[in-house]
């Protein structure tokens, strides 16, 4: 078992906005980035943080905690407490295990370069 430590900090998530109606009369979202407040630590070489979103699906809790890969700004996975993911980070559950794999794959410095693209274009403003 490993000891995780959880920093208090500010970081930039992938997100998307609405942009417009389509034809076919479906809404259609573009890619932004938004910095949300939470708790950052590290895994493996991996910077990875963790913030709270409002839960929509039903009323049984009011906020979802979310882990997310800071590099890229993309969600990783969520629970109802936090606790559950940082057990899931200790326990090398299997959410983390392939989401490790991905971060070794070809697809992974795209997403990286393409989300500091987004985030050039979003503070420029």
């Amino acid at each position: 078992m490993t000891t995780i430590r959880l920093k208090r900090d500010n970081f930039p998530i992938y997100d998307r906005e609405f942009s417009h109606i389509g034809k076919d009369s479906k809404p259609i979202y573009r890619p932004c980035v938004r910095v949300v407040s939470g708790e950052t630590t590290e895994y493996y070489g991996h910077k990875l943080g963790i913030y709270r979103r409002e839960h929509l699906t039903d009323k049984r809790r009011k906020w979802d905690y979310v882990l997310t890969d800071i590099a890229t700004g993309r969600l990783i996975c969520t629970a109802g407490r936090k606790i559950e993911l940082l057990q899931a980070i200790e326990d090398n559950a299997s959410v983390l295990k392939r989401y490790l794999d991905l971060a070794k794959g070809l697809h992974y410095a795209a997403m990286v370069e393409e989300f500091e693209k987004l985030k050039g274009a979003t503070y420029a403003k």
